[in-house]
This record gives structure tokens, sequence and C-alpha cells, in this order.
């Protein structure tokens, strides 16, 4: 209804763009701006596998959404075609619940020695998780907040990817003016 009004518009994330790096000159919105996720999964997966992983889990926080699947997506090709197991984990947004979750099938499958955590909560319960096994285990997340940095600092967690929330809100806008001002519209995606 809004573009039928004229109103331009932008969206957060910028969509993957394993298979259309260029904008989809029908795409709805002017401007999409924000991490390519799928290639953010394939860099966590890559960064495991140098450090030696040969079997890594994805833990979602919210099954279903699509930010968060294509992390896991890209982390699966990527254990794939490095020769290491590969499984998916449904967590749950109450970090106490993805650490029961989390430590239980860890326990049961005692190979594991990397996990991915889709989102802040369930990093949380991911870290907890790895102190109840207490085993080595390679551990990253997604976002940056002072817990997990804090996490960071400690050596709970190895690494975290950052969206760079700042640079998606001043982007997008920045391209909406330059879209009302100069008729410009972004031909490929700005990714964080």
């Amino acid at each position: 209804e809004a573009k039928d009004k004229g109103i331009a518009m932008a969206f957060n994330p910028a969509p993957s763009v394993k298979d259309a790096p260029l904008r989809d000159p029908k795409d709805i919105y002017v401007s999409r701006v924000g991490a390519d996720e799928y290639a953010a999964g394939q860099m966590a997966a890559n960064r495991f596998a140098d450090k030696g992983a040969k079997s890594m889990i994805c833990v979602q926080e919210e099954v279903g959404d699509g930010t968060q699947t294509e992390r896991c997506a890209g982390m699966e090709q990527v254990a794939k075609t490095k020769g290491a197991k590969y499984d998916h984990v449904a967590g749950d947004p109450d970090p106490g619940k993805t650490a029961a979750i989390v430590e239980a099938y860890l326990r049961s499958h005692p190979d594991v020695d990397a996990v991915l955590a889709t989102g802040q909560p369930v990093t949380a319960g991911v870290v907890a998780a790895k102190q109840g096994v207490a085993r080595p285990l390679q551990t990253a997340g997604f976002d940056v907040s002072p817990d997990i940095v804090a996490m960071i600092q400690k050596g709970d967690l190895d690494f975290t990817m950052d969206q760079q929330g700042w640079w998606r809100g001043y982007i997008s806008v920045l391209e909406l003016v330059h879209y009302v001002r100069y008729g410009l519209i972004q031909s490929n995606y700005f990714l964080t």
C-alpha cells in the first residue's frame, strides 16, 4: 500500500546475496541494508573448521525465523564442504531453557566441538551449557552487547558476528534521502 501511495521504503536486513548480488529491479524497497546472514553462517563455520572443528551445531533461538535459518544454512553448507558433522538444534529465547537443551545435547553428543548461537539470548544459553559440560568447545554468537563483550573477554565465547545496527539505520535513511532528493536507487544491497 505504501508503494502504491508513492511512499519510499527501506528494509533491514539485506537478503542473502549468494544467488543474486544485484538488487531485484522489481524490489518494492528502495534500500536494503544489513548482513548477508548466509555468508555470516559460512564465515563462522570456516572459522570453526580452521581451528579444527569436526562436529558443529547451530542453535536457533526462534525456529522459523528467516534470518536465523539463513545463518544455520550457511554454517551447514560449509560444514558439509569441510567434511564436518552438522546438526541443527532448536533453542529457546529463554537462556535458561536453551542452556538445558544444549547441555543435554552436548552430553549425548560428546564429539561436538563447535556451537553457533543465532542470537543474543541463545548465546547466553550456549555459554552456560559450555560451562556445564566443562570440555573444550568453540562457541560463537550474533550481535554485540555488554554481556556478549564480557563473555568474549572472559574466554567463554570465541567471537560474535555484528550486523552493525548503527550502519543499518544510517545507510537506510541516507539511501531514502538520496531517492527522494535525486531519484537514486541502489543497484545492489548494502552489506554491513
